[in-house]
């Protein structure tokens, strides 16, 4: 959707912008004529502006006043291209003159430079940054004059010369030299900049809803953002340059400062700007949701109209069939009346068939091939409808009536940009031609199937073009406002049933998308059954298998303590206690891995814990019997958890019996911690001891089955106890970690829930 109002606004701009270039050009060679300074410089003292550089400018604005003011007239098209092509001459032969080193007279050709005699430079020469200016705008005119649809590449080559030209004006204002100056004689004046600037601008602006403008003149949110921010992007660091220049030239601050502020200054003045464009296009975005909404609430209150009108148009109908017979001295009248009254009959059947079928069809084709249908049978004037939806950058018909087969073959398909029905997507709006015989935008098919008139609606979804409906009559002027109202309501209509149809489609997409993932759940549980399955059976195996052999093993080894005690000697009594000690141990190591096994298979019972009190009791329970050997044992207060009683007592029970056996050598020093507090939404608790400690290079292994740090003949155990406090605390969403030194003690963290919400 185009802003004709920007589109308006540019165009003036252009006209302007080339009676600015030729006033600039004709004052500059008065001034050579005249020999006056201040025509030839804007300022005593500055570069003036070459003669040949005067007479480019002439003929380029000339060439943009023509191709604007006179778009329709093929000689002034012609002039325009001339004086393009003119622009172009006078720029490459200076360019070639730079390049070969040679003179070709074109530079003292009109006046003779009074500095001809100078040492160095080229007088009467423009500039090389001038020479390239002038090729690149005339180019860019040519393109304009002689290859419309190419304005993006015009627009490309303004905007070069534009910048280049800025460049050199910048070097004025800020003092910069380099920037303007290119041999001791030929530098770019301050007024061929200015004018280079104009003309480039007025290039760009031609014709800017189809060029690389078009994003400036649209009429959407994007359009206004950049409507708003670009000329602020050119101007605010512009003039930030200039003033911390200034103030640097005057003393106030160094470089460094004077960097800073400039970044800092831009930065602010961009964000706020950025902010209230963002505000602005927020309340437009609102007041957009706002008409769509009172747009389906008229919609339904149509589709009530509608539904009235029909029954009272009925109604009418019988009541006058019924007085047919009774008048027959105002037959005439009735015979109007009856006409009238029968062709709003057809209207309101055109819209409740489409109405009806929009709500009694998903199916998007069916939709379109009832409406194509119903207005093609209740219309006077329709000989000829088709209806294309865009699919990518192709038009494709999806429903129609009446096309010849040799013309369906030709538009079947139609191919971007092609015709009217892409200038309908690209505008936006119904396009209503009374007269074809004049007309430049139906093509070569319409024109077969003699097409006097016709209708062009744009189909609207989601604020795009999606799709276009053409009507050919043969007749000329053949529909009238009414009819044309009609046919806007039906198109309304038909954007219903694209967005019904959209909707199905997504919802097909998803559905299809959830049996997929239904199916592979359903996959992934019966084989996670099967490996429950397996574990099980392999529990029961380790339960039942195994534990046989040991308690025979552990049985006959007491009986043969028992009856053959006094046969064997010391070694024999210890090999036996050995056998017997370590059946004990496979059978703890059962139970151990039974206990891992079950704890992946155990629900979660989440209640409120009082982890206090349990850590208090666990301790109690493990103490050694021996009052010299108790550890100091320290229990500060302890957050309440959320989590399965039975677990978190297995956790502690496993911490608070290791920070007992490895602080046991320290005797009455043996001391042991628990402390903790609240982070967020988990409890972290900590358990401290002064034991051996371990080396943080085995950190990894401290928490993996059978992983053990010391022997067996050092400190019992099985190296599962850890493995199932890390597995209990990740049930329980939480984390588990350790920390130590050899011979100074470890401590051992993990991390449980404030609250139900907190369980994984």
């Amino acid at each position: 959707m185009i802003a004709p109002r920007v589109v308006a606004i540019l165009n003036t701009f252009s006209k302007t912008a080339s009676l600015v270039v030729i006033v600039i050009g004709m004052l500059v060679l008065a001034g050579w004529v005249a020999d006056v300074e201040t025509l030839k410089a804007v300022l005593p003292g500055y570069e003036p502006m070459k003669v040949n550089t005067s007479i480019g400018f002439i003929f380029g604005g000339l060439s943009l006043w023509l191709l604007l003011s006179r778009s329709g007239n093929r000689t002034a098209r012609i002039v325009a291209g001339i004086l393009a092509f003119f622009v172009v001459v006078i720029g490459s032969l200076t360019l070639l003159e730079y390049l070969t080193w040679r003179e070709f007279g074109i530079d003292n050709l009109i006046f003779a430079d009074p500095d001809a005699d100078m040492s160095g430079g080229f007088a009467g020469r423009m500039s090389p940054l001038s020479a390239v200016n002038f090729t690149i705008l005339g180019a860019a005119l040519l393109i304009l004059i002689t290859r419309p649809g190419k304005e993006p590449y015009s627009g490309v080559l303004a905007l070069v010369a534009a910048f280049a030209s800025l460049l050199s004006v910048l070097g004025y204002i800020y003092g910069v030299a380099a920037f303007y100056t290119f041999y001791t004689y030929s530098s770019v004046a301050l007024n061929t900049a200015i004018a280079s600037i104009v003309l480039a601008l007025g290039i760009l602006f031609v014709r800017p809803e189809r060029g690389i403008m078009s994003v400036i003149t649209m009429d959407t949110l994007g359009g206004m953002m950049a409507r708003r921010v670009l000329p602020w992007a050119i101007l605010l660091p512009f003039f930030f340059g200039w003033l911390r220049l200034k103030g640097q030239e005057l003393g106030y601050y160094d470089t460094g400062i004077g960097l800073s502020l400039f970044a800092v200054s831009t930065m602010v003045l961009f964000t706020l700007l950025i902010w209230f464009s963002a505000r602005s296009l927020n309340g437009s975005d609102i007041e957009r949701k706002q008409a769509e909404n009172e747009v389906h609430l008229l919609n339904q209150g149509l589709e009530r109209r509608v539904v009235e009108r029909t029954h009272e148009l009925q109604n009418a109908i019988n009541e006058l069939g019924r007085e047919v017979g009774e008048r027959h001295k105002a037959e005439d009248s009735l015979k109007v009346s009856l006409e009238e009254l029968s062709r709003k009959n057809r209207m309101e059947t055109i819209i409740n068939a489409i109405t009806g079928s929009v709500h009694g069809s998903v199916d998007l084709r069916e939709v379109l091939s009832n409406a194509v249908k119903s207005i093609k049978e209740n219309m006077p004037g329709v000989d000829f409808i088709g209806v294309f939806m865009i699919e990518d950058k192709n038009a494709v018909l999806m429903a129609d009536s009446g096309y010849p087969e040799d013309v369906y073959e030709k538009i079947k398909v139609i191919p971007y940009p092609k015709g009217l029905t892409w200038k309908t997507v690209e505008e936006g709006k119904t396009m209503y031609c009374p007269d074809a015989e004049n007309d430049t935008t139906i093509g070569q098919a319409g024109r077969a199937l003699g097409t006097k008139s016709y209708i062009s609606m744009p189909i609207r979804y989601d604020e795009k073009t999606v799709g276009v409906i053409n009507i050919n009559s043969r007749t000329a002027d053949a529909f009238d406002k009414e009819e044309l109202s009609l046919l806007e309501t039906v198109a309304i209509q038909v954007e219903a049933a694209v967005h019904n149809a959209r909707i199905v489609e997504a919802l097909r997409a998803t559905e299809k998308e959830n049996r997929s993932l239904n199916e592979e759940l359903e996959r992934r549980l019966e084989e996670l059954t099967a490996v429950n399955k397996e574990l099980e059976a392999f529990s029961y195996s380790v339960s039942h298998d195994l534990r046989a052999p040991l308690r025979a093993i552990d049985g006959f080894s007491r009986i043969l303590l028992e009856d053959y005690s006094g046969m064997l000697d010391e070694e024999g009594h210890r090999l036996f206690s050995v056998i017997r000690s370590n059946t004990l141990n496979m059978g703890q190591l059962i139970d151990d891995l039974l206990a891992f096994s079950r704890l992946g298979r155990q629900d979660v019972v989440p209640l409120e814990v009082n982890i206090s009190e349990m850590a208090r009791q666990v301790f109690q329970e493990l103490q050694p019997h021996d009052s010299v050997k108790t550890p100091k044992f320290t229990l500060n207060h302890l957050p309440t958890a959320f989590g399965d009683r039975s677990m978190i007592r297995q956790v502690l029970t496993n911490l608070i019996s290791n920070a007992i056996k490895f602080t046991r050598d320290r005797g009455a020093e043996a001391a042991i911690e628990i402390t903790g507090h609240s982070n967020g939404r988990e409890n972290i608790y900590h358990i401290t001891d002064n034991g051996i400690g371990f080396d943080m290079a085995y950190v990894d292994k401290l928490f993996g089955v059978f992983q053990r740090l010391h022997s067996q003949n050092e400190f019992e155990g099985t190296g599962v106890g850890l493995a199932l406090v890390k597995r209990i605390v990740v049930r329980h969403g939480g984390r588990v970690w350790a920390e130590g030194k050899v011979g100074e003690g470890a401590s051992f963290y993990f991390t449980l829930p404030k609250d139900e919400g907190g369980l994984s």
